[in-house]
């Protein structure tokens, strides 16, 4: 075992088990709970853990639970640091990651990636203010814990949302409940990214309750074509926002223009992709993606 495994630098450890490492992750995280910087580290991040594309991460938490008192000040999980080299993020195995609200009554952020057999049922933290969930296809199950979950401190709320190729079984009936919701009182970002349906977002945006709370709408890295800009048109709430992140859609720029026009500066189009058009038996077809899947 060398520092590449277990690093630890300015109230920050990084663990991960490389390919033919011949020791698991529940080992590293023993040995860093032995360690004198342990009481204060801040923030952990969990790189991959023993054959993560077939494993899931149940042990990796069911470890770090185990270890919480050698971790008193942390306030700051990534599980799943995991580059693509290492593992694709539709190719990571989780878990139901609630054990970890309850073991780390100080933890302020919380980030996941990957998100096969993903939940988080018992959705409550009385601290928590940032939740990220990054995956190529996210479970609706997901959205639904969340929803129902008692965060009354949370700030900062993302989803990448995905594709039903990778996972991905959100819909639109899976955030009514958080649009319209009053559970989150003090979240400022919500982001609905990465989705293959990004399309029917304005829809379900129309009047709904949550924009009249947020400085930032982030809707990047989706499918949204010149459809969905012209329904976003028809939202004058999103006017009060302060930030809309529109960046790595399919939006023209002639759409771009109208949207600036229309809700004003805080439509931040960054830069956008183009649809492969192709023809097939006289049949024109246009394909777009979102930016992360597999």
């Amino acid at each position: 075992m060398d520092n590449e495994q277990l690093k630890v630098s300015g109230g920050e450890a990084f663990l991960q088990v490389n390919y033919n490492d011949e020791f698991t992750m529940t080992q590293l995280i023993e040995r860093l709970a032995l360690r004198p910087e342990a009481a204060s580290l801040s923030r952990v991040r969990v790189g991959p853990w023993e054959e993560c594309y077939e494993k899931d991460s149940a042990s990796t938490v069911e470890a770090l639970c185990g270890h919480a008192r050698s971790f008193p000040r942390l306030s700051s999980l990534y599980l799943g640091d995991i580059e693509a080299e290492q593992c694709e993020i539709s190719w990571i195995n989780q878990c139901d990651i609630s054990p970890l609200l309850k073991a780390f009554p100080l933890l302020e952020v919380l980030e996941v990636r990957g998100g096969n057999g993903l939940r988080i049922s018992q959705a409550r933290h009385a601290k928590l203010k940032t939740l990220r969930f990054e995956t190529g296809g996210l479970p609706g199950a997901v959205v639904q814990d969340v929803s129902r979950g008692e965060f009354p401190n949370l700030e900062h709320l993302e989803f990448w949302l995905g594709t039903s190729e990778y996972g991905g079984t959100v819909e639109l009936d899976d955030l009514h409940p958080l649009l319209n919701g009053e559970r989150f009182p003090k979240l400022r970002f919500l982001g609905l990214m990465n989705w293959e349906l990004a399309n029917s977002l304005p829809g379900a945006l129309k009047g709904c309750r949550i924009l009249g709370q947020l400085r930032t709408l982030d809707l990047s890295m989706g499918t949204m074509t010149d459809q969905g800009g012209e329904e976003l048109l028809k939202v004058p709430q999103l006017q009060s926002l302060q930030v809309l992140n529109l960046d790595d859609n399919y939006l023209s720029e002639q759409m771009v223009e109208r949207l600036r026009s229309t809700l004003g500066a805080c439509v931040q189009p960054g830069k956008q992709d183009v649809a492969d058009e192709y023809e097939y038996n006289g049949v024109k077809y246009s394909d777009v993606y979102c930016s992360v899947a597999e």
